[in-house]
């Protein structure tokens, strides 16, 4: 089975399961909280926070009494073909948008949260992208000082470059992905390795290279307490 046949068989099980999900936090383009999120959802999910949205919540359901929290959804097509090109733009996405909410919500602590492709393109913006004859020409990775002032978490489900080197890595996953980062990324991503948890568990069809497309699924779920214990204990 080809790279994108097996993405492929993600996106009606996928779709149905976000459509479940309520939309009210789908659009959020804050005045700046204490805390603000930047939610980078999956590939073929609608525009918004997708199946990261329980997870928003319950963040800002367990910081309310201290801090208050905003959030908002990385703004890309999240489409499956051509994947290459939605995966470029999103990491374009994820660096612009960082950098706006940097500057425009100076003294936020920043979290970003990412799902499937969301983690892909966190984890390129943050270490380099492309690579490889399916995701093209390699690209460089943002500035590195905007993520060491103001990003205080990052959070990855289920990502399709995960690679087992990785050291935040907080799976079962014995494998790497469809499409793992290469020694360089890797150790550019491990650069900000204290502010990141990344979740892939064995079998999972996308991110190691397994046959569950149902472990995939429901990666959000399965580390929800575990993603928001982290959370809460950086910012």
């Amino acid at each position: 089975m080809s790279k994108l046949a097996t993405l492929s068989t993600i996106l009606l099980l996928g779709s149905v399961l976000v459509l479940s999900l309520p939309t009210s936090l789908s659009r959020r383009e804050s005045p700046c909280g204490a805390v603000h999120i930047l939610v980078a959802r999956g590939v073929n999910q609608p525009p918004g926070e997708g199946n990261l949205a329980p997870l928003v919540t319950q963040i800002k359901t367990r910081l309310a009494a201290d801090t208050t929290v905003t959030s908002e959804a990385i703004r890309y097509t999240a489409t499956m073909v051509p994947y290459p090109a939605s995966a470029a733009e999103g990491t374009e996405a994820v660096k612009s948008q960082l950098t706006d909410a940097a500057s425009r919500c100076p003294t936020s602590k920043i979290v970003l949260l990412g799902f499937s492709e969301g983690a892909h393109i966190i984890g390129d913006a943050f270490g380099g992208g492309g690579g490889g004859h399916f995701l093209g020409p390699k690209t460089p990775p943002m500035n590195a000082s905007i993520i060491r002032e103001h990003v205080k978490a990052v959070v990855l489900f289920a990502d399709p470059r995960h690679n087992v080197a990785e050291p935040f890595n907080r799976g079962t996953a014995t494998k790497g992905g469809l499409f793992p980062r290469d020694a360089e990324q890797v150790a550019a991503l491990s650069e900000f390795k204290d502010l990141i948890v990344g979740y892939c568990d064995r079998n999972d069809i996308i991110c190691a290279s397994g046959k569950s497309t149902l472990v995939h699924l429901t990666a959000v779920v399965r580390h929800l307490d575990d993603a928001t214990d982290f959370v809460a204990g950086k910012v």
